[in-house]
């Protein structure tokens, strides 16, 4: 297993294509959380300048009657959470602020989403949106060839007959792409931690539990990805067949 994966690590570094694009998905995830985060920041100040000016209308109004004053009504913004860095989730159609008045039940208004033209909503550009739309489709290119790429060049026959079995084989190729896509999520994960400590709104335990169980579940989905990636690059016959049908997967 140890010399399969230092193989398959050597041959992932030497292909230029494959070590761009790991390079080019780090950068986009990147700047994906610079950018999430002054989203972020400019919301939450935006937010507390509201919260304050509508605190100084209403103890600017002077005595009133107390029915009077509640008809006065005020705002109420919602606020945001550090996990919004790494994914905006329902956020974007979610109200932004709701009008509190008396004797009325109010909808809630200011969904980002309501800013937006009328185009194809191919979902949030932010971390959680690389690693569920790219991440997948990099795991299955690599994945593609692991196996295939051994039976085109006749090493696959050579490696059964000197006594490794099949099964120990695929489950070899499955821990030497695990190895590799640790290597490239490890800077995100760092990154994120980085940005999570750094974000402009108080992180709470139930935050933090919430980021280790969404960093989870990603674990999973692409952990579902590499497994189905090995699999076909060892039943299809060669690397383009496997590719082809992959990337339809």
């Amino acid at each position: 297993m140890s010399a399969l994966a230092r193989k398959d690590l050597l041959e992932f570094a030497r292909d230029r294509r494959l070590l761009v694009a790991a390079i080019l998905m780090i950068a986009l995830a990147l700047v994906s959380l610079a950018l999430a985060w002054q989203q972020v920041r400019g919301y939450e100040h935006a937010r507390v300048e509201a919260e304050e000016g509508d605190r100084r209308s209403w103890l600017a109004q002077g005595e009133r009657n107390p029915h009077g004053a509640a008809h006065f009504a005020n705002w109420a913004f919602r606020p945001l959470t550090a996990m919004a860095i790494l994914d905006p989730g329902v956020g974007p159609y979610a109200p932004a602020a709701i009008w509190l008045e008396a004797h009325s039940q109010n909808i809630g208004v200011a969904r980002a989403v309501e800013d937006r033209t009328a185009t194809l909503d191919l979902g949030e550009f932010s971390l959680g949106w690389v690693l569920q739309m790219l991440a997948p489709l990099l795991v299955l290119v690599v994945a593609a060839g692991l196996v295939a790429r051994e039976r085109e060049r006749g090493t696959l026959r050579l490696m059964l007959v000197s006594g490794v079995s099949a099964s120990g084989l695929v489950w070899a190729k499955a821990a030497s792409l695990m190895r590799i896509a640790l290597l490239i999520l490890a800077p995100l994960v760092v990154a994120t931690m980085a940005v999570v400590l750094l974000a402009p709104v108080a992180m709470t335990l139930d935050h933090w539990t919430r980021m280790l169980l969404w960093l989870a579940a990603h674990a999973v989905y692409l952990g579902v990805f590499l497994c189905v990636g090995v699999a076909i690059s060892a039943l299809v016959g060669g690397t383009e067949r496997a590719l082809l049908l992959l990337i339809a997967f």
